[in-house]
């Protein structure tokens, strides 16, 4: 580390007036679930955290009573936010531009109060570092219950601070990769947005339209269909935690040898049957293997039957009406039920007529599928540049010209990893 880089601890920054660290309000403060819903201030959990942003869409709201009783965890753009409780090690920075929002008791504002002396988006690159992401391992599990990490324990965290030009130099570089990998994310869900239109218009629940047959959803789609597998040998793996709510595909793909748990082959759906995640709309489409796999035992298999696709069936699993069917038929003990099969024998698809228009929106779809897929493939491939370079860069192993492009920038540094 260059001698002009130095650590300080986060309650030394704070007695300097650099960082503010808070999380938000507990106890009588904390919002009352009568003040939550879907109007009002943003309140955030670590479940709207995400790939290092914050899901505002996603966020629940609070009125403004409870809005004006919180008095701490007041956030604001650029702040970046730590997930510290149960689900530990989260981050995601608010935009310049984003709404007032608040923090839940379960996470942690930090901000840039100096920006002379620490630069706000190096600070979230510092808290998605090994250098931070390490120090909360350390200490998570330190209590009986879920991981906890106190904010006494994240004040005594040590900071790596660099002269701030040099931070504005490595935040422009992981900015670069961030801005991409956030622009593609936008463009995947445009063309998913529009194939998902598309299936309706080619298939959708309920009372047929005049010319349209109907037929039970396990007539149109195979549940749990048969996949050979043979036991030991290795497969690609799904766990369920490696999917998010209404993402298309995995964060994460393992390979184990086969032992249990669903078997799918490529173009089949996932879609969770278990309490808590199906609700989260958990599910993933099977475009990211070219051979047979398995996943979780928690996991539903779909594949189609014609005149249905593996493109169109994703997109039923996704369909409100189905997964509100299968959550009433869930069985079991409380807070572990799961869906019962035989409930998509009681719902009904009604189906196009065969003609070119229904082949060639069943072609768009296809494409469109493919399009996100591309694009998947290149985020991922940004995603690992930009994970191997965030570590060298907070760290000082690798330094970065002080020019004035960006693209520059990135470019000698992703070219510095060799």
């Amino acid at each position: 580390m260059d001698r002009d880089w130095h650590t300080a601890t986060v309650a030394e920054l704070q007695r300097e007036g650099v960082l503010l660290v808070e999380d938000g309000n507990h106890g009588e403060y904390r919002p009352r679930p009568h003040e939550i819903g879907t109007e009002g201030r943003p309140h955030i959990r670590a479940a709207d955290l995400a790939d290092g942003r914050i899901d505002f869409a996603a966020a629940q709201r609070i009125n403004d009573e409870a809005s004006a009783r919180i008095s701490k965890g007041q956030a604001q753009p650029l702040d970046v936010i730590l997930s510290h409780k149960g689900t530990v090690g989260r981050v995601g920075i608010a935009p310049e531009g984003c709404e007032p929002f608040v923090c839940s008791p379960q996470t942690t504002l930090w901000r840039a109060v100096n920006r002379n002396q620490l630069d706000p988006r190096y600070l979230h690159a510092q808290l998605r570092s090994h250098l931070i992401q390490g120090q909360l391992r350390l200490v998570m599990n330190e209590s009986d219950m879920a991981p906890y990490v106190s904010l006494t324990s994240q004040r005594g965290f040590r900071v790596c601070v660099p002269p701030i030009e040099e931070q504005q130099a490595i935040a422009s570089v992981l900015g670069v990769f961030d801005d991409k990998i956030e622009s593609n994310r936008r463009l995947m869900t445009a063309h998913e947005r529009a194939a998902a239109t598309l299936v309706e218009r080619v298939v959708r629940f309920g009372m047929p339209p005049v010319g349209w047959s109907q037929r039970a959803f396990s007539e149109a789609v195979a549940v749990n269909p048969r996949v050979r597998l043979t036991k030991g040998r290795e497969t690609p793996f799904v766990e369920m935690a490696a999917v998010a709510p209404f993402a298309t595909r995995p964060t994460r793909l393992d390979r184990r040898p086969y032992a249990s748990g669903c078997k799918f082959e490529p173009g089949d759906t996932l879609m969770a049957r278990i309490t808590g995640c199906i609700e989260h709309g958990k599910g993933t489409f099977v475009d990211f293997v070219d051979e047979p796999g398995a996943g979780s035992t928690e996991f539903i298999v779909f594949r189609p039957r014609p005149p249905l696709t593996s493109e169109i069936v994703f997109f039923l699993s996704r369909d409100e009406r189905l997964r509100a069917h299968a959550i009433t038929s869930m069985t079991g003990t409380s807070g572990r039920q799961r869906v019962d099969n035989r409930c998509f024998d009681t719902i009904a698809l009604s189906i196009a007529p065969a003609s070119p228009e229904r082949d060639a929106m069943v072609a768009e779809i296809a494409v469109a599928m493919r399009t996100s897929h591309g694009v998947w493939t290149e985020t991922r491939t940004l995603t690992a540049i930009r994970d191997a370079l965030l570590p060298k860069l907070v760290s000082g192993q690798i330094r970065v010209p002080l020019s004035d492009d960006p693209e520059e920038r990135a470019g000698a540094a992703a070219e510095a990893l060799g």
